[in-house]
């Protein structure tokens, strides 16, 4: 997992030498500062938004002002316009096509409006690209000055230097700061506490850094008052944003909690193989936040590997079939319109509408099918009825009866197979596919797991087949796949 994030600065102090002098008073060290930036622009062609932005703002600001500070034109009132409008305009591109793809929103004023740029910015840009001549250089300076100081309380003041190294996709730093506070207050939750005060002073002081990264309180006067779940609130909250904003981050998350066990160590599962009530307390928001995000199928995806893996631990595959269970318990909740319908789904995990589409549905059972194990069958019958169109439950059955006699859990004899045929097998094959006396022959000398491993190569071989029909997979087309 990479935590590097390349930068034209070459320390801290440099940074800030550019963010105190851009936003000062002094002109002579605006410019300083401006030319600071084209050395970075140098160094590193594809600055971050934040800076190309001010660069190109900051420096038509410049040419409209002398020296001494007094605002006189120094290039005539047409060029003047053209600058201002060239500036404006890419700065409201780059904001809004850097978030457009990560938001609800779809168009440019919606976008702009949930970054908190006014509608008049987005048409005064609007106007610069199709009608420049009928600007006023008043509303262009105004418009100028509205968006340096947005640049200022978003991306310069918006925590300090660490934070703004963070401001990279591949950057994870940010993502664990949110994630080691919020499992630290829900372990101080635990042993009841329910304020600040209540927790040693280095864990109120990371508090107080995380709140003023965060830009809840510049202060933190009173945060020894503060509620416990109201910090945790804000942790969910603000890495709720980074995944937005950021998706990449969102797999890293993911690759994070299940390659360094935080979800899936044995201490996770109780006694009877569900979810320990500790470990939901602390993790059902993370985990929620997860399967709301964009990278919820990459999360499922993750688990339903780790769940068939031929050389995953036991008790990690184990782990893995209990969330995807849990999960798909919620999107069954969810997709059931009375509480009368939802009523038999029982979950440990609440969580808020799991964003799955029907495509990626299908293809999580075309994965599990093709590698399947023991502990699916944890969560294969949710699994089935998730899919879309519906399984028929008769169906959903006989897949099941065929699971428990792929891995060995029931045995089966002559009588058996002659008397269910069509319903173990047939049932799952197109008419004019049906077996042949002589698959069914070898069918029928299947009589446990161990005879399969001594002879066969059953385990790399999908469910509703035999070996020897490794190219044909009928329950495969029975579901369109």
């Amino acid at each position: 997992m990479s935590t590097v994030s390349v930068v034209p600065w070459f320390c801290k102090e440099e940074w800030e030498f550019c963010r105190n002098n851009l936003f000062g008073s002094d002109v002579t060290m605006k410019k300083k500062a401006v030319e600071h930036l084209y050395i970075w622009k140098t160094r590193c062609s594809n600055l971050p938004m934040g800076v190309e932005c001010t660069l190109v703002l900051m420096d038509t600001r410049l040419q409209d002002l002398q020296s001494d500070g007094d605002e006189t034109r120094v290039l005539n009132r047409m060029n003047l316009e053209l600058l201002y409008s060239m500036a404006v305009t890419k700065f409201v591109n780059f904001v809004t096509d850097s978030c457009v793809g990560n938001r609800s929103a779809t168009t440019l004023q919606d976008v702009a409006k949930e970054l908190g740029i006014p509608a008049w910015i987005v048409d005064l840009r609007h106007k610069a690209a199709h009608n420049a001549s009928c600007l006023s250089l008043t509303s262009l300076r105004e418009a100028t000055d509205f968006c340096l100081k947005w640049l200022y309380d978003e991306y310069w003041a918006n925590g300090d230097f660490e934070d703004i190294c963070c401001q990279d996709e591949n950057s994870f730093a940010d993502v664990e700061n949110c994630l080691d506070v919020h499992i630290m207050l829900k372990n101080h939750l635990l042993d009841d506490c329910e304020r600040v005060s209540e927790i040693p002073t280095e864990h109120r002081q990371k508090i107080n850094r995380f709140l003023r990264k965060t830009s809840v309180t510049s202060e933190c006067d009173y945060l020894d008052d503060w509620s416990l779940n109201n910090v945790c609130k804000i942790t969910v909250e603000k890495l709720s944003k980074i995944l937005k904003k950021y998706p990449r981050k969102g797999e890293l998350l993911v690759d994070k909690l299940l390659d360094e066990d935080y979800l899936l160590s044995p201490n996770n599962i109780d006694s009877t193989g569900q979810l320990e009530d500790s470990y939901v307390h602390v993790w059902n928001d993370i985990i929620s936040v997860l399967c709301t995000s964009s990278k919820c199928y990459y999360f499922l995806q993750s688990l339903v590997k780790v769940s068939v893996g031929p050389i995953e631990p036991t008790i990690r595959k184990k782990c893995a079939a209990v969330h995807l269970n849990e999960i798909f318990v919620n999107i069954l909740k969810q997709n059931r319109s009375t509480k009368a319908q939802s009523k038999g789904y029982q979950s440990s995990l609440k969580l808020r509408r799991p964003q799955l589409l029907e495509q990626e549905a299908s293809a999580l059972l075309k994965l599990v099918l093709q590698r399947p194990s023991d502990f699916i069958v944890i969560y294969l019958k949710n699994l089935l009825e998730i899919q879309t169109p519906s399984v028929d439950s008769s169906k959903i059955d006989k897949l099941l009866q065929l699971m428990d006699i792929y891995n060995g859990y029931s045995s089966l004899n002559v009588e058996d197979i002659e008397k269910d045929k069509k319903i173990l097998i047939n049932s799952f094959i197109p008419q004019d596919e049906e077996m042949s006396e002589c698959d069914i022959a070898e069918f029928t000398k299947i009589t446990n797991k161990e005879d399969i491993s001594d002879s066969l190569s059953w385990s790399q071989t999908p469910i509703g087949i035999l070996p020897s029909q490794q190219d044909f997979k009928p329950w495969l087309k029975l579901y369109g796949m």
